[in-house]
């Protein structure tokens, strides 16, 4: 088991762009209240965010006819055997925005439903924008020792089922950690937290699961009609 206490999370700013897309917005003109809007939305997020991450390294991982195997724990599901076929070892990872998101989203339901639904998209945006820091913190840790890392592939994600979550936050021993908890309903506590695994793997041998190629829902997917370009490989919202 590895911990890593030098991998940081700091200047986390919700993009814009991604946040307009949570918000549904294809490239429209916006008037100019409404992004006096976004910006106020998406700073009230940032204020509110108080980020934390735990990963720890588990290793060996072992392949087998149902999946992946790491102490013990069965990931099942064609793609993580896939996705982790080529690794030594593999790299559990929980990041969390904390609670007073959940009480900053929950009060604006309460007084403007327009604010609430943007502040949630900034949320979905810091979020990502903190999952997409830790990961290139352990591909940067990594590289130091000519190793390199899968990208992020998390429950719910193409055949990995969402039943795996709890195995993952415990085996993170997250609770204690940085708060983040899972629900009876696979619902991870606080909301706005994403939980994946990386495989460890040797240098050169990069391999991403981001992009139409690698999703499948790539046949019914409304971005891709529309010649958007998703870009998303974990479950960033519940």
């Amino acid at each position: 088991m590895r911990i890593f206490p030098d991998v940081r999370l700091d200047g986390l700013s919700a993009s814009r762009g991604e946040m307009l897309r949570y918000l549904g917005y294809r490239g429209q003109a916006l008037e100019g209240t409404m992004l006096e809007a976004v910006e106020r939305c998406a700073a009230l997020a940032e204020q509110s965010a108080s980020p934390r991450f735990v990963a720890e390294e588990l290793s060996p991982v072992r392949i087998t006819e149902e999946g992946a195997e790491l102490e013990g724990l069965l990931l099942p599901g064609e793609d993580i055997r896939l996705h982790l076929g080529w690794s030594s070892a593999a790299v559990l990872m929980g990041v969390t925005l904390g609670t007073q998101m959940e009480r900053l989203i929950q009060y604006h339901r309460r007084r403007s439903m327009a604010d609430a639904v943007m502040i949630d998209a900034a949320a979905t945006a810091l979020i990502e924008a903190a999952c997409d820091q830790v990961e290139e913190g352990l591909r940067a840790f990594y590289r130091q020792k000519e190793l390199d890392v899968t990208d992020r592939f998390s429950c719910g994600y193409g055949d990995l089922p969402l039943e795996t979550q709890p195995d993952i936050v415990r085996l993170l021993d997250a609770p204690r950690a940085i708060g983040l908890t899972c629900s009876s309903s696979l619902i991870l506590i606080p909301q706005k937290s994403v939980t994946a695994i990386l495989g460890v793997i040797p240098a050169g041998t990069h391999r991403s699961v981001r992009g139409c190629q690698s999703c499948k829902n790539r046949q019914n997917c409304q971005y891709r009609k529309e010649g958007i370009f998703c870009g998303h490989s974990s479950q960033a919202s519940q």
